[in-house]
């Protein structure tokens, strides 16, 4: 018998056979084990959001994140220095005695902030974590995508984190539970519309979304923009890779914390703050697409909390993909299960694959 070729593939076959062999072997991405029956409120429940990370330095919350594979959260890049990290938890302060929490906490090996980072642009970093996450029904790892344009203008979208729950810096009452807060997706177009000033550049970049609602009833918190009176040292401008156990410096927003201020650098970025560390910044920002959840963006800045046309500010995962492809991939990032469709296109051409009969 003579050889059967290939000459031409499908292009979902050549999708499925471009994933890295190594990519899928931690399972899939973006299910909830966990569906209770109430649905919207303010408060969640555990597990319904299994990917969502607490981020801590001293054991004091300071920003949120998402788990991407065993190793690897993802949260901004404007929220560190020294960490570990919380999974799989529903409060903001477990018991010291609770085995549990203890058992879900994980320290950070690595910190990489993306390399163009400056203020509030290009906000996104990885954190690579000492040991490998156990997962369960509680924690669980979120999917990305290279492309959200299938997302735009989708109302119901979810936002989750501990931060604080007004502008005045009103705190996450007991029993400090984590928060969502259902959204709608903008185009960017209105983004910049609604953030527009009078002869200066806009302060939305390519890399930014925009989600809550235009009225300000659903927002994710952050500290009011204002510029900062008093002179503070310089924050230390990001690295590209920050080794957490090392780094002298704390978190340059921490203006809640009994620890040194600091103006951000350059002096222009100063007005616009970055959320909070008691805010949701680092946190997820998530939408459901044929029962897989997906993260398209990072809470990141904002102006005040639920302000009428002033919206959340996300950093764009989609267009970090590649960035986080290139470091997640050498080790674990799960991808979601191939659909029925997927295999059943790419079964006529198999034979053709395996070579001569």
């Amino acid at each position: 018998m003579g050889e059967r070729s290939c000459p031409l593939l499908p292009p979902l076959l050549l999708l499925a056979l471009l994933w890295r062999p190594g990519l899928e072997k931690q399972g899939p991405c973006g299910r909830r084990e966990v569906r209770p029956l109430i649905v919207g409120g303010v408060e969640s429940s555990r597990g319904r959001w299994p990917w969502q990370a607490l981020v801590r330095v001293r054991n004091v919350k300071t920003c949120g994140g998402s788990l991407l594979s065993r190793r690897w959260v993802l949260s901004a890049a404007h929220c560190f220095r020294r960490w570990i990290v919380q999974l799989g938890e529903l409060t903001l302060r477990q018991s010291f005695w609770s085995l549990r929490a203890h058992r879900n906490r994980y320290r950070v090996k690595d910190i990489i902030v993306n390399p163009q980072a400056r203020g509030k642009f290009h906000d996104i970093a990885l954190l690579r974590l000492a040991s490998s996450v156990t997962y369960s029904k509680y924690i669980q790892p979120v999917c990305v995508l290279s492309s959200t344009f299938m997302f735009l203008h989708r109302s119901d979208c979810w936002v989750t984190g501990w931060g604080v729950i007004h502008e005045n810096m009103v705190p996450l009452p007991p029993p400090y539970r984590l928060r969502e807060v259902q959204v709608t997706i903008l185009n960017n177009s209105r983004c910049r519309e609604l953030f527009a000033l009078p002869f200066q550049r806009s302060s939305i970049s390519f890399d930014m979304l925009c989600a809550g609602a235009e009225n300000g009833s659903r927002d994710a918190c952050h500290v009011s923009a204002h510029p900062m009176r008093k002179s503070y040292p310089p924050c230390p401008r990001p690295e590209s890779r920050l080794r957490a156990p090392t780094s002298p410096h704390l978190d340059c927003t921490a203006t809640l914390l009994p620890q040194p201020l600091c103006r951000l650098h350059p002096p222009a970025l100063v007005g616009l703050t970055q959320a909070s560390p008691q805010g949701d910044s680092g946190g997820p920002l998530v939408c459901e697409l044929e029962g897989l959840w997906y993260q398209i963006g990072i809470v990141s800045w904002g102006v005040g909390c639920g302000r009428p046309n002033r919206p959340g500010v996300y950093t764009n995962v989609s267009l970090h993909f590649d960035w986080i492809r290139m470091l997640v991939s050498r080790n674990d990032m799960p991808r979601p299960d191939p659909s029925p469709a997927l295999l059943f296109l790419t079964l006529p051409w198999a034979p053709g694959l395996l070579g001569p009969a």
